[in-house]
């Protein structure tokens, strides 16, 4: 039972991974530069989003039915961190004293939607809105997030479905079907891109392996990146 849609799983999880874990490999080519404590906060999540999108991957590689519904769950906090780096790592979008409550007591006095709306607006303005660009793919994110994803985490409706079978075994067949490890690919790639604008580094793909993979992804994606990540001081 499963066989097809776990073997497609693992196959797309395993090469999500191989992405992911690149992103990081490429993180250690760049020097934070005048970093202040914004930067320092943000490039802190964005690393953190990455991480968790590679974990979860990891998980899908080892078993998509004892691990898939954890994986789920995972993408909520990931796009969590991600969404937070933007908006406090930006003194347009968060005033300081926001930045100072959340970074000393973990405070935010905005909620998940409109935290979505504020960082979604900067995306789509830096990346554009052409239908393969980051920026819309940033769009159709938040959108599975809200709709297929928000239960993912919290439980209810969305995980009684997904062992609805006989309550005990995970079914794999949504992972197969739906854009999830797409999505956390596509958001491990963006925090990677946006973690440079942090540094203050110019544009660069610092291995010829990383631009190769960027290609096979999506060369609009990799076009993207180039083009948000070509002025930093343009960016968000």
């Amino acid at each position: 039972m499963w066989d097809a849609e776990i073997e497609q799983v693992v196959a797309r999880a395993t090469d999500a991974n191989r992405h992911i874990e690149m992103v990081t490999g490429q993180l250690s080519h760049y020097t934070l530069e005048n970093p202040t404590e914004r930067s320092v906060l943000a490039i802190a999540l964005l690393k953190a989003s990455i991480d968790i999108a590679a974990a979860a991957t990891r998980l899908l590689m080892l078993d998509p039915i004892q691990y898939g519904g954890a994986a789920e769950a995972m993408f909520r906090p990931q796009l969590e961190r991600y969404l937070r780096a933007i908006y406090f790592g930006s003194p347009k979008l968060s005033t300081e004293a926001q930045f100072k409550a959340f970074v000393e007591d973990d405070k935010i006095a905005i909620q998940f939607d409109d935290l979505a709306k504020a960082v979604g607006n900067e995306v789509l303005a830096q990346f554009g809105k052409t239908d393969l660009s980051p920026g819309q793919r940033f769009a159709d994110i938040l959108i599975l997030e809200k709709r297929d994803l928000h239960g993912s985490v919290h439980g209810g409706k969305m995980v009684a479905l997904r062992y609805m079978n006989d309550g005990v075994a995970y079914d794999p067949t949504v992972l197969a079907k739906a854009p999830f490890v797409e999505s956390m690919t596509l958001l491990a790639l963006m925090a990677w891109s946006q973690t440079v604008h942090m540094m203050g580094a110019k544009f660069a793909i610092a291995t010829p392996e990383f631009t190769a993979e960027l290609a096979t992804i999506s060369p609009d994606w990799k076009a993207a990146l180039e083009a948000a990540q070509s002025e930093p001081e343009e960016g968000l």
